[in-house]
């Protein structure tokens, strides 16, 4: 009797492990088969053909990265839970596998438990300590953190090995930044605009120019303002700053133009008002600190602010 009569006899061998157990080493056609579905962003079909029993066709060679690529095709369906849930079960099952640790990282960084996204990143490093993925969830969680020379560290560390992604560069300048390095800020900000040149690259260089007196941070801002046509808020900064330094005309011009495009914008309003103040126009500026105050719900500070305004020209 062969061998494989006598697995079939007592019950050791099944079908459903045929595919996997019993091919020659190398071959994996149900393993083979979903990695061409995936790598062809075909994620419905790769959930498809490894939930339920689909996983056991899997070669155990092969299974602990299916686990990856099911738990990225239920993120990228948008079932996360699902996906939460497959990383989960495979981390019990592959404590030490890098694909699995980082899935479930990032996954837990994604939607905000970064208490519990840590200490997964941290084993990662323990495994391979110049991992750049597990170093840059661990330097944007130590920034929302408050930690900002451990946040600059790690991401120093991912710009080592990523340093052609804009993103990374400008997420770089901001910790810079909030440690009050400008010119560090932006110098990175400005790598960021020679890999790609973006609205919000421009706008974070205006912000660290004038953060550092620099009077280019207005050419910047409105680099910013001709990249994108969608964003108000730009001019409404440039009206601020221009009201700051005093160029009454050129801010009301901000406000103005962003009034006609959103007729009730509570900023724009308090802006005009603010113009109209200092040039003694009371009645016209009542009007703005009016429509500004009605805002509450939706621009809190901005209402407060135009109250405290409009009960100080009742005196």
């Amino acid at each position: 009797m062969t061998s494989l009569a006598l697995l079939l006899i007592l019950g050791a061998w099944t079908p459903s492990d045929a595919s996997a157990s019993w091919l020659p080493w190398g071959q994996d056609p149900a393993f083979e088969s979903v990695q061409k579905l995936y790598n062809g962003g075909k994620f419905g079909e790769v959930a498809g053909r490894l939930s339920g029993a689909g996983m056991r066709k899997i070669s155990r060679r092969h299974r602990a990265l299916a686990y990856k690529m099911l738990g990225v095709s239920y993120e990228r369906k948008g079932r996360l839970k699902e996906a939460l849930a497959v990383y989960q079960y495979a981390e019990g099952l592959y404590p030490k596998d890098i694909n699995i640790l980082s899935g479930l990282a990032n996954l837990l960084h994604h939607v905000g438990l970064d208490d519990r996204a840590r200490p997964l990143f941290e084993r990662v490093l323990d495994i391979h300590p110049n991992n750049a993925e597990a170093h840059l969830g661990m330097a944007e969680i130590s920034y929302k953190q408050g930690f900002l020379e451990k946040a600059q560290r790690h991401y120093e560390i991912v710009l080592t090995e990523w340093n052609q992604n804009e993103s990374i560069w400008r997420g770089y300048a901001v910790v810079l930044a909030k440690r009050r390095d400008w010119a560090g800020a932006v110098h990175a900000v400005r790598q960021a605009l020679s890999l790609q040149e973006s609205a919000d690259s421009y706008e974070a260089l205006a912000v660290f120019q004038r953060a550092n007196g620099d009077a280019e941070a207005y050419a910047s801002l409105k680099r910013a303002s001709g990249i994108t046509q969608d964003r108000p808020d730009l001019r409404l900064r440039a009206g601020l700053w221009l009201l700051e330094d005093g160029w009454l005309d050129e801010s009301l011009g901000e406000a103005e133009a962003v009034l006609a495009l959103r007729p009730q914008d509570p900023l724009a309003h308090w802006l005009r008002a603010s113009v109209n103040l200092r040039r003694g126009r009371m009645d016209a500026a009542r009007k703005d600190l009016e429509s500004a105050a009605g805002a509450g719900r939706n621009s809190p500070f901005v209402a407060r602010a135009a109250e405290a305004m409009l009960a100080q020209s009742r005196r």
